[in-house]
C-alpha cells in the first residue's frame, strides 16, 4: 500500500505538469486573464486493488490496567507499619520487621533492663539465582523478677528463575526457604516460675509462574515446633502441600485451589483439607467475586467435620472518590498450636485443638480521592461456633477454651499524607463480643474500645521522628466478668538521624506515660523503655 501511494502521487504530478506545458504552447494568456480564468485540470482515474480494512461501528475496548505488584502497593501504603490492634503486643520480639534494605545491613540497639538486639542480613545474585539470608539475636535481663529472655534465629532463602526450556515451570520463580528460631523465657506470672524453650524449624519450597495462560502457585513444606515446659512438652509438626490456579476469560477471572495440611499435636493429630473454585466478574462500575470451597477438618478429639466455605464480595464504584464494599464469609478457621503460641506465649502447651466456624458479613465505605488520602469505615456482624479464647488456671497458665460467640464491630481508619514530609495514620474500633454459652458475658481479654494514632515527620533530609499512641479500654480476665483489667494508654516516640550515607542512628522511647499494662493477667508488661542503636546498610 505504501509503494502504491507513492506511484499514484508521481503519476498525478506528471499529468498536471504535462497538461500545463501543452496549454502554455497553444495560447499564452495575458496577466489579467491568468488572474481571472480558472485552471482546468485533466480527469484522472486512479485504479488499484488495495483496500482499507476499517471495521466501522466496532467499539474498541482499552486494555485493562496492569495489576499492581506487592512492591507497588507497598509504595502507596503508609511507610510505618503499625501493630494490629486485634492482637496483643508480643512481649519478646523474635524477628526483624521487614524493611527495604540494600544488599546488606547490620542493625543493633541496646536499652534499659540490659536489653540488646542485633540483626543482620545480606542478599546476593548470580545469573538465575538469588540468595537472601538474615539472622538475629536478642537478650534482656527482664523488667521484673524472672522476666528475662533470650532468643535468636536465621532465615535463608534461595530464589531460582527457571529457564524457558523447562516444561510448565519455564520462567517460573521457585523459592526454597530454611528458617530456624529459638526463644527461651520464663512463666514469670506463676508462683513457682517455670522456664520455657520454644524451637521452630521451617522447610518449604514454592513455585510461581504461568503456563498456557494460567497463573499458578504451588508448593509444599514441613515445620516442626516444640515447646519445652519443664517435664511437660508440647509440639506441633506440620506438613502441607497446595496448588492454586488462576486465569482470565474476557472479563471473568477464574481460580481453583487444592490444599492439604496435616498436623501432629503431641500424641494426637489434626487435618485440614480444602478444594474448590471461584470467579471474579470485572464489570464497568462493579466487581463481584464468589468462591466455593469444600472443607474437611479433624480435631485432636478425633472429631471430623465438613462444610462448604463461601467467600463472596461485591464492590461498587460510586464515584472516582468513593467505593462501597460488602463481603460475606463462612468457613472453618485454621489455627494450630504454633499460631496460638504466637498469640499467647503463656498458654497451656498441650491444648485441645478444634476448628472455629465463622459466619460473618462486613460492609464498609472507602474514600480515596488521591493516593495520599485514604479512609474507610464500616460495620461487621459475626457469629462463631467454637470460638477460641483463653482463661488462666490456678497456676496462671492459660487454658484454651471454646464457646459459641456473637460479635458486632464498628470500625474506621484513615491514612493522610498531610505534606510531603508529614504522614498521619489513625484507627479506631468498637467491638461488642459475647459468649453465647455463658449468659452473654464479655469475651475475656478483648477490650470493647481500641484506638491508635501515629504521626511521622521528616524534619530534614537526615532527621525524622515517629510518634504513636495506642489506647485499649478495660477488659475482663475471666468468663464471669468479675476480674477487670484497667484500660491503658501506650505512648511511644522514635527518632532517627542519618550520620552519613548508609549509616543511621536511632532512638526509641516506649510507654512514656509509665502505664501499668497487663495484656495477660499477672503478666505485667515493661514500664518506660529507652533504647538507642544504629543501622548500617552496605
Amino acid at each position: 500500500m505504501k509503494y502504491t501511494n507513492i506511484l499514484l502521487t508521481v503519476f498525478a504530478a506528471s499529468s498536471l505538469w504535462a497538461n500545463a506545458q501543452t496549454t502554455q504552447t497553444q495560447a499564452q494568456p495575458t496577466q489579467s486573464e491568468s488572474r481571472t480564468q480558472p485552471i482546468e485540470l485533466p480527469n484522472v482515474i486512479i485504479e488499484g486493488k488495495e483496500q482499507i480494512n476499517v471495521q466501522s461501528g466496532v467499539k474498541q475496548f482499552p486494555d485493562r490496567p496492569t495489576k499492581l505488584t506487592g512492591a507497588d502497593i507497598d509504595s502507596i501504603n503508609p511507610p510505618q507499619k503499625l501493630r494490629a490492634l486485634l492482637l496483643p503486643t508480643k512481649t519478646m520480639p523474635t524477628e526483624l520487621i521487614d524493611k527495604t534494605y540494600k544488599k546488606g545491613y547490620l542493625r543493633a540497639d541496646i536499652g534499659n533492663y540490659l536489653t540488646a538486639n542485633v540483626a543482620a542480613g545480606y542478599e546476593t545474585s548470580s545469573r538465575e539465582y538469588s540468595f537472601l539470608g538474615k539472622g538475629w539475636l536478642n537478650y534482656s535481663d527482664g523488667h521484673v523478677k524472672d522476666a528475662d529472655y533470650a532468643g535468636g534465629g536465621v532465615d535463608l532463602k534461595l530464589l531460582y528463575i527457571a529457564p524457558k526450556k523447562f516444561w510448565i515451570f519455564g520462567g517460573s520463580k521457585t523459592t526454597g526457604n530454611v528458617a530456624f528460631g529459638l526463644n527461651s523465657y520464663n512463666m514469670y506470672g506463676m508462683d513457682s516460675v517455670i522456664a520455657r524453650d520454644a524451637m521452630t524449624l521451617n522447610l518449604s519450597v514454592k513455585s510461581e509462574g504461568e503456563y498456557s495462560g494460567y497463573d499458578f502457585l504451588t508448593g509444599a513444606g514441613f515445620r516442626t515446633f516444640g515447646l519445652d515446659h519443664g517435664d511437660k512438652d508440647g509440639s506441633d509438626n506440620k506438613f502441607n502441600a497446595f496448588l492454586k490456579l488462576k486465569t482470565l476469560f474476557d472479563r471473568v477471572e477464574v481460580n481453583a485451589l487444592a490444599d492439604i495440611e496435616l498436623h501432629g499435636i503431641g500424641d494426637n493429630s489434626t487435618n485440614f483439607f480444602e478444594i474448590g473454585a471461584g470467579a471474579k466478574f470485572l464489570l464497568d462500575e462493579m466487581t463481584f467475586d464468589i468462591n466455593g470451597v469444600f472443607q474437611s477438618v479433624g480435631s485432636t478429639d478425633n472429631i471430623q467435620r465438613a462444610n462448604v466455605k463461601l467467600d463472596a464480595g461485591f464492590d461498587y464504584r460510586i464515584s472516582p472518590d468513593f467505593t462501597a464494599k460488602v463481603k460475606l464469609l463462612t468457613g472453618f478457621d485454621n489455627q494450630q498450636l504454633y499460631d496460638l503460641w504466637q498469640y499467647n506465649r503463656y498458654l497451656n502447651n498441650t491444648p485441645t485443638i478444634d476448628f472455629s466456624y465463622d459466619k460473618a458479613i462486613t460492609a464498609y465505605l472507602q474514600y480515596h480521592p488521591t493516593q495520599i488520602i485514604m479512609a474507610s469505615a464500616g460495620l461487621k456482624l459475626s457469629a462463631i461456633d467454637r470460638f477460641k479464647y483463653f482463661v488462666p488456671d490456678s497456676l496462671n497458665i492459660f487454658d484454651l477454651k471454646y464457646s459459641d460467640a456473637d460479635a458486632m464491630a464498628i470500625f474506621a481508619k484513615a491514612s493522610i499524607d498531610l505534606t510531603e514530609i508529614d504522614m498521619l495514620y489513625g484507627e479506631i474500633q468498637y467491638e461488642n463480643r459475647t459468649l453465647s454459652d455463658s449468659n452473654d458475658s464479655k469475651v475475656p481479654y478483648i477490650p470493647a474500645f481500641k484506638a491508635e494514632i501515629a504521626y511521622d515527620r521528616k524534619w530534614t533530609e537526615k532527621l525524622g521522628t515517629h510518634i504513636e499512641v495506642e489506647y485499649a479500654g478495660k477488659r475482663y480476665a475471666d468468663v464471669e466478668n468479675e476480674i477487670e483489667l484497667d484500660s491503658f494508654i501506650f505512648l511511644n516516640f522514635g527518632v532517627d538521624y542519618e550520620l552519613q550515607q548508609n549509616l543511621k542512628i536511632f532512638g526509641r522511647l516506649e510507654n512514656l506515660l509509665n502505664s501499668e499494662i497487663y495484656k495477660w493477667n499477672n503478666y505485667k508488661e515493661r514500664e518506660i523503655y529507652i533504647s538507642a542503636g544504629l543501622l548500617w546498610q552496605f
